[in-house]
């Protein structure tokens, strides 16, 4: 995924407004995006950070995690 787009769906998250972006969307739709996005908050955002080139943009995830 971009690490842009990531960036926007964590920061939106941590924001409370990702369920209004989802919100045009149909029911089926929603469900799958919701999944997508809960596969991506379970990511150990640790584990993520240690790989390299990445390791600011986790860490940042992981203060807005808490």
């Amino acid at each position: 995924m971009d690490k842009k787009m990531l960036s926007l769906v964590i920061l939106a998250h941590a924001s409370d407004v990702l369920e209004n972006a989802f919100a045009p969307l149909s029911d089926q739709d929603y469900e799958v995006a919701m999944k997508r996005v809960r596969s991506l908050l379970e990511l150990e955002y640790d584990a993520q950070a240690e790989k390299k080139g990445n390791e600011v943009m986790w860490a940042v995830f992981e203060a807005f995690s808490k």
